[in-house]
C-alpha cells in the first residue's frame, strides 16, 4: 500500500508548482505525490557511476514501453513507430512545423489546453476553433461544426485531446471513430495528446486514436509521455508514436535538421522504471484520485452549491463552473487569490469558452484538497 496522505514539503526545492508562499497551489497539472519507488532506485543506481556522458536509452526500453502499451491500452505498437522526444507539448510544436506550412489552419476544441493555440500561432499558422457544446450532463463535441472546420481546404490538422483537459472527457470509440471519418474524409492529420491516457477513473478505459483502425494510422501522430501517469515531468521525456512510414521519417527529419535529439539521461531511466515497476502504484493512485473527485463533488453540492464541478471520467484535472458568482474573469481570480487564497488555473487561459471557470488539480493528499475547499467556502460566504 502506497500513502498517497503524506504531506510532503515542497516549498524551497525550485517547485514551480509551490513557487508562491502566499497561496495554496492546485493549478499546474503536477502531483503531490512521490513517483513510485522504482523510480528513485533506478536514478540512485545509475548516478551512482558518477559519469554523465552520452548515454543510450535503457537496454529495455521499448520492450517496457510496448508491453505497457499492450497491457493497459490494448494496444499493439511496434517499437520503430517510436519517436522519443523531450515533451509531449514540444512534439505537438514540432509536429505542426512538420506536416503544415505557414498560412495553413490546425483545429483545436476549447476550451483546451492552451499551449495548443500557443503552438499554433507561434508557428505561423491559422487557428480554428471547433468549440465543444456544454450540456447539462458533460462536454460533447460539435460534429456539424467540426465538419464544417475540416472541409476546408486550408486545415491541414486537428490537435485532439483525450483524456480531454480541462473539461475530464474520456472520448467514446464512436466518438473517436466519427472523428477519424471525418479526418480521412477531409485529408486532415489527427495529433492526438494522450498522455492523460493512463489516468481513467471509474470502469472506462482509454482507447487510443492507435487502435481504431489501419486506415487512421496512416494519418495520426500519437503523443504520449509518462509524465503525467507517475509524476515526471520534470525530466522531460515523451514518446511520440507514428505508425506511418512516411509521416515518420518527415518528423524525424525535421528533428535532425534542427539538432534536436530526444530527451535526457534520467529521463529514460526513469521512464523505463516507471513502466516497469510503477503498475500497482497506479492502481492505487486511479482509486485515491476518484476519491478525491468524489470527495469534491459532495463538498460542492453540501457546502457550495453556486459552484458545480464536472463529472471526472480522466486526468486528475477539475473544472469548475463559477458563473453563478456573477464575477467577470479578472474579478474571479482577484477573489480566488485574494480571499480564497488558491492558485487556481484561469479559465479563460484554455479559450474564450472556458470564461467563468477555473481548473483544480486534484492529485494532492486529500487534507490539501480539504483545506482548499474550506477557504473556498468561507470565500464565497464574504460574497453574501
Amino acid at each position: 500500500m502506497y500513502d498517497f496522505n503524506r504531506i510532503i514539503d515542497r516549498k524551497n526545492t525550485r517547485s514551480a508548482k509551490w513557487s508562491n508562499s502566499d497561496l495554496l497551489p492546485l493549478w499546474v497539472a503536477d502531483m503531490d505525490f512521490e513517483a513510485p519507488p522504482g523510480v528513485a532506485e533506478a536514478i540512485t543506481e545509475r548516478a551512482k557511476h558518477n559519469l554523465y556522458g552520452y548515454d543510450r536509452l535503457p537496454e529495455k526500453y521499448f520492450e517496457t514501453l510496448i508491453n505497457w502499451f499492450e497491457n493497459q491500452w490494448a494496444l499493439k505498437v511496434k517499437e520503430d513507430w517510436i519517436v522519443p522526444t523531450s515533451g509531449v507539448v514540444e512534439a505537438v510544436f514540432f509536429a505542426i512545423r512538420t506536416y503544415t506550412v505557414p498560412g495553413d489552419a490546425v483545429v483545436i476544441q476549447p476550451p483546451v489546453y492552451h499551449p495548443f493555440a500557443r503552438s499554433v500561432l507561434h508557428s505561423g499558422r491559422q487557428l480554428v476553433n471547433n468549440p465543444l457544446v456544454k450540456s447539462d450532463t458533460q462536454y460533447k463535441i460539435d460534429f456539424d461544426d467540426l465538419e464544417k472546420k475540416l472541409a476546408d481546404p486550408f486545415v491541414k490538422m486537428l490537435i485532439l485531446c483525450n483524456p480531454h483537459n480541462p473539461v475530464g472527457r474520456v472520448y467514446t470509440a464512436d466518438e473517436l471513430k466519427k472523428i477519424g471519418e471525418l479526418a480521412l474524409k477531409h485529408d486532415v492529420i489527427i495529433v492526438s495528446d494522450e498522455i492523460h491516457g493512463d489516468l481513467i477513473l471509474g470502469g472506462r478505459k482509454h482507447i487510443s486514436f492507435l487502435g481504431l483502425s489501419e486506415e487512421l494510422n496512416k494519418n495520426s501522430v500519437i503523443c504520449t509521455a509518462p509524465s503525467k501517469t507517475f509524476n515526471l515531468a520534470g525530466l522531460a521525456t515523451s514518446n511520440i508514436i507514428i505508425p506511418d512510414k512516411k509521416l515518420r521519417e518527415k518528423y524525424a527529419e525535421y528533428l535532425q535538421k534542427r539538432g534536436i535529439h530526444g530527451g535526457n539521461l534520467y529521463g529514460f531511466i526513469a521512464g523505463e522504471a516507471a513502466y516497469r515497476t510503477g503498475g500497482q502504484w497506479l492502481s492505487e493512485l486511479l482509486i485515491y484520485l476518484k476519491e478525491n473527485a468524489e470527495y469534491l463533488k459532495k463538498y460542492l453540492t453540501e457546502n457550495i452549491k453556486n459552484i458545480y464541478a464536472e463529472d471526472l471520467e480522466g486526468t486528475y484535472l477539475m473544472w469548475l463552473d463559477f458563473r453563478k458568482l456573477n464575477l467577470c474573469d479578472s474579478e474571479l481570480d482577484n477573489f480566488i487569490r485574494t480571499k480564497a487564497k488558491l492558485w487556481l488555473s484561469p479559465g479563460r487561459q484554455f479559450g474564450a469558452e472556458g470564461s467563468g471557470f477555473m481548473r483544480i488539480n486534484i492529485a494532492a493528499p486529500k487534507e490539501i484538497i480539504k483545506n482548499a475547499l474550506e477557504r473556498l467556502e468561507t470565500a464565497v460566504n464574504s460574497l453574501s
